[in-house]
């Protein structure tokens, strides 16, 4: 069941669907409430924006070539590995994030072109 939310061309920022519903802009520009996000992923997806906004001095992604971020990509699994080997939940978690927010930058790049 597809459920219009009813508010123009929001992208959930401004309606009861924020951060419960999957959302995806119809060719008309109309926010089309898609199912409940798990969770989890909502989690996760918050931690990745705490983690970005932790680096936004640093001035964003946008610019980035994709060999720095394969290099990037490397580099965190890299980290992980570390953290993982040493046990810690915290660094886990993070590095975590930190690999998922490359991933993320990747696909927002190679979306974004024609």
């Amino acid at each position: 069941m597809i459920i219009y939310c009813g508010v123009g061309d929001c992208i959930h920022n401004e309606c009861n669907y924020c951060e419960t519903e999957t959302v995806e802009i119809n060719k008309n520009g109309q926010c089309i409430a898609m199912g409940k996000v798990r969770p989890e992923v909502i989690k996760f997806a918050k931690l990745m924006e705490k983690v970005l906004r932790r680096h936004d001095y640093k001035g964003g992604w946008k610019n980035c070539t994709g060999n720095f971020l394969l290099a990037k990509i490397q580099e965190e699994c890299n980290e992980l590995t570390r953290a993982m080997k040493s046990n810690s939940r915290k660094d886990i978690i993070d590095e975590c994030a930190d690999l998922a927010n490359i991933c993320m930058m990747i696909a927002d790049i190679w979306s974004s072109q024609n």
